[in-house]
């Protein structure tokens, strides 16, 4: 699956989620930008009580790795904390705001029932 087209799945997953959703309020404004080392980045916008992407919005977290790692996160074989302790992406988030972003983060990588998983 293409990158683009994980975000797109990611993001839907985060919007059809019920568990987040408290999550998604209390992070109202923030910017989230997935940004690739050689070049593509994704920037996720929190308004409204979900999540869009707009990649004209002003990042207020950062999150940077290369495309494998990216790649890695994404399909479940590496954790996002796993991949900030072990230094394989550079992240910027607030000790306050950062579980709330973990935790929608979280609802979107998870497979849902019938996505094959």
């Amino acid at each position: 699956m293409s990158l683009n087209a994980t975000i797109t799945s990611i993001l839907t997953r985060i919007q059809e989620s019920t568990e987040c959703q408290s999550d998604l309020e209390r992070l109202e404004g923030e910017v989230l930008q997935f940004k690739v080392t050689d070049g593509e980045e994704y920037r996720l916008a929190f308004r409204e009580g979900t999540v869009q992407l707009d990649n004209t919005a002003t990042p207020t977290f950062r999150f940077e790795g290369r495309s494998d790692v990216l790649a890695s996160i994404f399909d479940g074989k590496l954790t996002p904390l796993a991949a900030i302790l072990t230094r394989r992406v550079k992240a910027t988030l607030d000790p306050v705001r950062g579980p709330a972003i973990g935790r929608v983060i979280a609802a979107g990588l998870r497979q849902k029932a019938g996505d094959g998983a």
